[in-house]
């Protein structure tokens, strides 16, 4: 008789967004555990979509929760309601997101022993150096924090790294190299007709070479040193196309930045895998000035490598470590519209060099599995409730 399996609370540290879906439908196929999802709603004003995806599988149970932000913390939840039914329900392990700035995350792992919860912390699994006394504070209390987990998901080997730096037993760590479904997305391109593709080429006019980003348009994304960029090459008489696809506070700023020039177009944020991989599959390059994340991997899954800046003059998440500078990428030392020009016109000028990027974001793709991360997960789960994985 198969032993039953792990009862796990997911507490999300703000809302679903939809690249977690495919990841939760993996999840529902696994037979030793059942999952409760808690979550609740985006801050507004974010770039989040209008009505939050469905979890996509009966089998995940959902318990909607209040999450109640700072008010000068941007998108940070200073609280969310939900810890005492977590730690009163039937669970055996509780999943926390490995923040400080959650003080539900820090009342559960108060009370943990005294309801008999076993703790996963799932995030990054490090910080960028502190800098300020403040900052200093904030580290010490997150090595507080992951002392505390009985296992820690980091989101790549950096974070693991970070951890075992910091005294964490290795035994506790797992890396669930924090991905897109790119089998999936892969499979989207396949299936894309050319008709499809000439469609849209005719309609915006599109030049020879396309650029494209894909993001919330918002301050830390940089995207006016993106537009900048473009109209300083047609200034120099090198022509290409902009497909700007995201919503954000920036976006009329950056609609006047981009006024009288027809080859910027502003497509706003779309949800659409399929509608997405035609974007993708028209453009050459993915260019994102400030922080990528997790879009570089939609890119490598479409054979389109990234633009981007080093993480020593932007804040870059986790997702930058799949980066390889001349493999699927080109890393620009600052975000400056003419060093992203520069860039950008040697890559136009060399195809041969743009070929060997798309091979290096599509060979990246291959590497980067939904199976590995849910794999990865369960694992950490099944430690910390007292099951090791073989």
């Amino acid at each position: 008789m198969p032993p039953e399996p792990i009862q796990v609370a997911w507490l999300l540290g703000t809302d679903l967004r939809p690249y977690r879906i495919p990841f939760l439908a993996r999840l529902a196929e696994r037979q030793d555990i059942e999952l409760t999802l808690c979550f609740g709603g985006a801050k507004p004003g974010l770039g989040a979509p209008t009505r939050p995806p469905s979890v996509p599988d009966p089998r995940i149970r959902v318990r909607p929760v209040i999450n109640r932000y700072w008010p000068h913390g941007k998108h940070r939840v200073a609280w969310q309601s939900g810890a005492l039914s977590m730690l009163t329900g039937d669970f055996d392990v509780l999943v926390l997101p490995e923040i400080v700035h959650n003080l539900t995350v820090w009342s559960i792992v108060a009370l943990r022993r005294i309801f008999g919860k076993r703790i996963v912390l799932f995030g990054f699994g490090y910080r960028p150096p502190p800098a300020t006394f403040l900052a200093r504070v904030r580290e010490k209390a997150r090595h507080l924090l992951i002392s505390r987990a009985d296992a820690i998901i980091s989101y790549t080997e950096r974070g693991r790294e970070a951890c075992l730096a910091a005294g964490v037993d290795g035994s506790r760590l797992f890396v669930s190299q924090n991905t897109l479904d790119t089998e999936y997305l892969r499979d989207l391109a396949r299936n894309v007709r050319p008709d499809d593709l000439n469609e849209i080429r005719d309609r915006l006019s599109l030049t020879r070479h396309v650029l494209i980003y894909v993001g919330r348009l918002v301050p830390e994304k940089r995207v006016n040193v993106l537009v900048d960029a473009v109209v300083g090459l047609h200034r120099q008489g090198i022509t290409c196309s902009l497909l700007v696809i995201g919503d954000g506070p920036e976006r009329q700023s950056l609609e006047k930045r981009a006024a009288g020039l027809d080859d910027i177009h502003f497509l706003g944020a779309i949800y659409d895998d399929e509608l997405l991989a035609r974007y993708f599959l028209l453009s050459d390059m993915l260019v994102i000035p400030g922080g990528i994340g997790l879009t570089c991997v939609h890119g490598f899954s479409h054979g389109v490598p990234s633009i981007t800046t080093s993480d020593t003059s932007v804040v870059q998440s986790p997702e930058y470590a799949y980066l390889e500078d001349g493999e699927n990428c080109v890393i620009v030392d600052r975000p400056d519209p003419s060093a992203y020009a520069e860039v950008l016109k040697r890559l136009i000028d060399h195809p041969q060099e743009l070929d060997t990027l798309r091979a290096g974001a599509a060979r990246s793709a291959e590497q980067l599995t939904m199976a590995e991360m849910v794999e990865q997960y369960t694992a950490a789960i099944s430690f910390a409730a007292g099951h090791p994985q073989s």
